[in-house]
């Protein structure tokens, strides 16, 4: 083959293989906006990707025949399908570290009626990738894959204080999710001070009206990993009692995983 034959298969390789990328970051960003908005229509996702409806259409059919999207009969909106569930379930089982955090935090699950989330950081906001719950939950508002903000919420502002100051200085608004939520970064900053010196995060009422959490956060081969309990957890002696039970768990926690995992 010429130089000029084999420079002209390598431009169309290369051209080949950035529609190829192209296509899948497509597909992706696709599951991305169903997962923050479960119920879409083509004509708001194609506004939404920023491009016509034929090219969105297509990346939704593929995703289709794999089971990650469907759309209900009769309907004209897209919705996440049933094979995402599989996947996520497998996803959680690769993730070692979730059923120690299990062990370690189920007490205070029992003894505080409150529910515990386990989550990640992840691109800036936590994703919960476990839940337990007592035998009578009262904490509705979340569910494994949901997404919660770093600032508002006490696994988040775990997560803060463990992580480098670049994550910090990366939250580009403080958006208030309830009256109580801190909105001010030198306030945030403050908050993560006291955080670092207890060594448990405290949320009242910040993300949902109602709800208070303590929480915790663990590093592990540079993932963060969270650990909050969340309930009716208000005043403030019921607070500390749970924050400082759940910084022995974690404690106990780090102990068995020594050298593997750092901590608050």
């Amino acid at each position: 083959m010429t130089d000029k034959a084999e420079g002209e298969g390598m431009s169309e390789r290369t051209a080949n293989g950035r529609y190829e990328l192209g296509s899948v970051d497509r597909a992706l960003a696709v599951l991305s906006i169903l997962a923050a908005h479960p119920r879409i229509r083509l004509g708001e996702l194609s506004e939404r990707l920023g491009a016509n409806s034929t090219t969105v259409l297509r990346a939704l059919r593929v995703l289709e025949r794999h089971g990650m999207v469907r759309r209900p009969q009769g309907e004209s909106e897209y919705v996440l399908g049933t094979r995402l569930v599989e996947l996520g379930h497998a996803a959680v089982a690769a993730i070692d570290i979730v059923p120690s955090l299990r062990q370690f935090v189920a007490p205070l699950v029992h003894d505080f009626h409150a529910t515990a989330h386990i989550g990640m950081l992840r691109d800036g906001m936590i994703t919960v990738v476990d839940k337990v719950e007592p035998v009578a939950p009262t904490v509705r508002y979340s569910a494994v894959g949901t997404r919660m903000p770093l600032h508002a919420t006490a696994g988040g502002k775990a997560a803060l204080a463990l992580a480098a100051p670049a994550v910090l200085e990366d939250l580009k608004e403080l958006e208030a999710c309830t009256v109580h939520t801190l909105t001010e970064l030198e306030e945030l900053r403050a908050e993560l001070a006291r955080i670092r010196d207890r060594r448990y995060s405290v949320e009242r009422e910040e993300y949902h009206l109602g709800f208070g959490c303590v929480g915790s956060a663990v590093a592990v081969e540079g993932d963060i990993h969270t650990v909050s309990i969340s309930g009716a957890l208000l005043d403030a002696p019921v607070i500390e009692d749970c924050g400082t039970r759940l910084r022995d768990a974690v404690d106990a926690f780090l102990a068995v995983h020594v050298g593997a995992v750092s901590g608050l």
